[in-house]
């Protein structure tokens, strides 16, 4: 068995340790409490991080606690230092603060943005507005340990109007095996960018559906968005 198979087994454990170090918090006396507080927070800690850089990689993992960790605690450093010399400004040190509106603005565009793409395509691929071109498999990849969170990737090449487009790792959720290498695929191209690729109706209702999914956190977080810009106006 390879270290991945492993993996969920090292995770569950530290998270359960993590859970049986809170159960024994409750159970001794005050000034034990910080240092089981402490080790609760770093076994946590270091078991996301290790469940991150095994799972998406150290790039990947850069990549989530830049989106998820700099970037909000970035947000609210600069909205707070903007809060201060708004209230300086106002005379007033009562003024609601303009960093929680600012933050679940971000949020909200995050999911927003990519719903709005993600639905827009597969609605102009499902009437009809999409290109249609002819893929050749370069490369191909299916693993069930959904490494990089890709199950079912495809890599090739297409004409577009001339102009060749490169295909990189595309997810590929049509049942039955994959194409071979150097099979031709008819498949269709997506009119907006990022030019998203679907090779069958399936997969453009699956994305489009996903789409829609990503409104069921971007919707509330607009609204709570708007929200908090009525107590800051």
């Amino acid at each position: 068995m390879t270290f991945k198979d492993y993996l969920p087994a090292f995770v569950v454990a530290g998270y359960a340790l993590a859970g049986l170090l809170g159960w024994l918090r409750g159970r001794i006396g005050f000034r034990g409490q910080k240092p089981v507080t402490v080790a609760i927070w770093m076994l946590v800690v270091a078991t996301s991080l290790f469940w991150l850089v095994a799972g998406a990689g150290l790039t990947g993992t850069i990549t989530v606690l830049a989106i998820f960790v700099v970037l909000p605690f970035a947000v609210i450093f600069v909205s707070q230092v903007l809060g201060r010399a708004r209230r300086r400004r106002a005379g007033d040190e009562n003024l609601a603060p303009i960093w929680p509106a600012v933050l679940l603005a971000i949020g909200a565009l995050a999911f927003c943005i990519p719903a709005a793409n993600l639905i827009l395509n597969g609605l102009c691929s499902l009437v009809g507005l999409d290109h249609n071109v002819d893929l050749l498999v370069t490369a191909t990849e299916d693993t069930s340990a959904f490494e990089d969170g890709a199950p079912r990737t495809v890599s090739g090449e297409y004409l577009l109007d001339g102009t060749r487009v490169f295909v990189d790792r595309s997810w590929w959720f049509a049942f039955g095996p994959l194409p071979a290498e150097g099979d031709t695929i008819a498949v269709s191209v997506a009119p907006m960018w990022p030019y998203s690729m679907y090779e069958s109706t399936w997969s453009t209702v699956l994305m489009t559906l996903f789409g829609v999914a990503l409104l069921i956190p971007g919707v509330p977080l607009a609204l709570l968005a708007l929200r908090e810009r009525g107590k800051v106006a």
